[in-house]
């Protein structure tokens, strides 16, 4: 099986498409910080999100583990697999407030219904009409 890495190009298009994505949903309150590193969860892409400091930061795998749909053959990083990749983690950090308030041990039902709402209303925002 051969390893595929990513190069620069797609560490920067990975933060372009962060950057974009932070502006087009409204997420202006986050500040993104980014790393390009090998990531031991065998993911290609992950996020570490603190919903108090709103900062954020997205990894970018070196080592691309991507398979096809059949989940067992390996292919080179294209545009779109590192535009999927940073989709993908923008949407955890659209829905980070909800993962940490569901993270404590204990939560009230206000904290988790303020944690809804603000998804919901990020999400009014975003769907098209």
């Amino acid at each position: 099986m051969s390893e595929w890495r990513t190069t620069e190009a797609h560490f920067r298009a990975f933060k372009r498409e962060c950057e974009r994505l932070k502006r087009l949903w409204g997420l202006n309150d986050w500040r993104l910080d980014f790393s390009q590193e090998r990531l031991d969860d065998n993911a290609n892409a992950n996020i570490s999100a603190d919903s108090i400091y709103r900062t954020a930061l997205l990894r970018l795998a070196v080592v691309w583990s991507a398979k096809d749909g059949n989940g067992d053959k390996h292919y080179a990083p294209t545009a779109s697999g590192i535009m999927d990749a940073a989709r993908h983690e923008m949407t955890h950090l659209l829905t980070a407030d909800l993962y940490n308030i569901g993270a404590k041990r204990f939560v009230s039902k206000d904290e988790w219904m303020k944690a809804v709402e603000r998804i919901a209303r990020h999400l009014d925002g975003l769907l098209p009409r």
